[in-house]
C-alpha cells in the first residue's frame, strides 16, 4: 500500500524547504500542491489567521484539511507542525543508506517536524489512492510551534469546523452565541504557566542567539497538563467560546 520511494521522496522534499517559525508560505504551498495533485477538492484546504496574533507576526496562519469519511466513526486529527528552528535553514537533506542526513554540515536536518508533517501528508494521500475505509479525518499542520505553539494556541475557525476539531476526546455543545460568532480553540503551551508575547520573543532571541546544535527548552512541559487518571502529563485544550468562561479538557477524556 504504501509507495516508499514516494514517502522518501516526500520527507526529502519538505525538509529541503526553508521555514523557520514565521517564515513557512514555502512548505505550506508544498504540501497543497501535493494534496491538489492527489484529488483533495481546494474547498477542503483551508488557513486561519493565527499568524495574526503572534507577536512576531508571520507570513501565514495554520493549514487545515477536512476530509469526510468514507465509515462512520469520530472525527480524527492528524496534526505536525511545519516550522523548524532557524539552525535547520539551509538544509541540503540527502539520502544515505537507512538514513536521511544534511549535506550542509552547517545545519540541522529539520527532521522537527518536517518529518512528522511529511507523515500526516503521505498518510492521507496513501488513503485516498488506495480507497482505504476511514473515519472523518482533520489535516492539521500548525505554524511557529518551535517559539511557542503559537500556531496551535491561536487556531480559529468557524464554529463549524472548530466542532470538528473538539471531537478529539468527547462531544461538546456550544452555546448558541458560538455557534453565531464561531469558536476559538487554544492549546495551552504550558501547564499553569502562561505563554505572553514577551516570553515569545525572548524564546526567538534565544534561538537566533544559541550554539549550534543547541536550543532552548521550556522548564515544563510545553501543551501538557496532569491527566486525571494518573497516567502522567498529557496534551492539554482549553476551548473558549466569545461569550463564556474557557474549559480545559484532556484529550484523554479523562476530565
Amino acid at each position: 500500500m504504501l509507495n516508499e520511494a514516494e514517502a522518501v521522496d516526500t520527507v526529502l522534499r519538505l525538509m529541503s524547504i526553508p521555514g523557520q517559525s514565521g517564515c513557512e508560505a514555502a512548505v505550506a504551498t508544498a504540501i497543497i500542491e501535493i494534496l491538489e495533485s492527489a484529488g483533495v477538492p481546494a474547498d477542503a484546504i483551508q488557513s486561519d489567521n493565527a499568524h495574526r496574533k503572534s507577536p512576531i507576526g508571520g507570513e501565514r496562519g495554520n493549514l487545515i484539511v477536512k476530509l469526510p469519511g468514507t465509515v462512520k466513526g469520530p472525527r480524527r486529527l492528524l496534526m505536525g507542525h511545519i516550522d523548524t528552528v532557524p539552525l535547520c535553514v539551509g538544509c541540503q537533506p540527502v539520502r544515505e543508506g537507512g538514513q536521511i542526513i544534511s549535506r550542509n554540515k552547517a545545519t540541522a536536518l529539520g527532521g522537527d517536524n518536517r518529518a512528522g508533517a511529511a507523515v500526516v501528508l503521505i498518510t492521507a494521500i496513501t488513503l485516498l489512492r488506495e480507497q482505504i475505509d476511514h473515519p472523518p479525518l482533520t489535516l492539521f499542520w500548525p505554524v511557529q510551534e518551535e517559539i511557542g505553539l503559537v500556531g496551535a494556541r491561536y487556531v480559529t475557525l468557524e464554529a463549524r469546523q472548530a466542532a470538528a476539531l473538539l471531537q478529539l476526546g468527547r462531544r461538546r455543545r456550544m452555546p448558541p452565541s458560538s455557534a453565531r460568532r464561531g469558536l476559538s480553540i487554544s492549546i495551552s503551551a504550558s501547564a499553569g504557566w502562561r505563554v505572553t508575547p514577551a516570553r515569545i520573543r525572548r524564546r526567538v532571541s534565544a534561538q537566533r542567539s544559541s550554539p549550534p546544535r543547541q536550543s532552548p527548552t521550556w522548564k515544563r512541559p510545553a501543551g501538557m497538563a496532569r491527566c486525571n487518571r494518573g497516567s502522567g502529563w498529557v496534551p492539554a485544550m482549553s476551548e473558549r467560546s466569545r461569550a463564556g468562561r474557557p474549559r480545559t479538557s484532556c484529550w484523554m477524556n479523562c476530565n
